[in-house]
């Protein structure tokens, strides 16, 4: 059987039958396939080569990231337990200055929680 070019557009041939076109049709879709099935092994090889050749760099970022995020979160842990301390140490310092407003403050609270807690135990009865 004689191939006929299906994509030339200047073809001359005319098709003889249905049968004919069916087999031209089944053929250009075949040779379609193969196009499309070589072009993306062509690209997925390139992909694949690419990544492969940035993978060092990806390494090289992730663990630069993970160097930077330790550092920020130890640089953070120390800002937070400095604050504290000094923020203790000036309580203290007032404490030591104005004992009385500390004594009553203390006193003022239990009495407060105390009252709030007689009150719950009462209600619960």
């Amino acid at each position: 059987m004689e191939k006929i070019d299906y994509r030339d557009p200047k073809e001359t041939k005319k098709i003889g039958s249905i049968n004919q076109a069916l087999e031209i049709l089944n053929n250009a879709a075949m040779e379609s396939g193969d196009e499309i099935r070589t072009m993306i092994d062509k690209d997925y090889k390139k992909i694949k080569e690419t990544l492969s050749d940035i993978k060092p760099e990806i390494r090289g970022a992730l663990n630069e990231i993970r160097q930077v995020s330790a550092e920020s979160l130890r640089s953070a842990k120390e800002k937070v337990v400095d604050s504290t301390k000094e923020a203790a140490e000036k309580i203290d310092e007032s404490a030591h200055r104005h004992p009385w407003y500390f004594i009553a403050a203390s006193s003022a609270l239990a009495a407060v929680l105390g009252f709030s807690l007689g009150r719950k135990s009462k209600h619960s009865s």
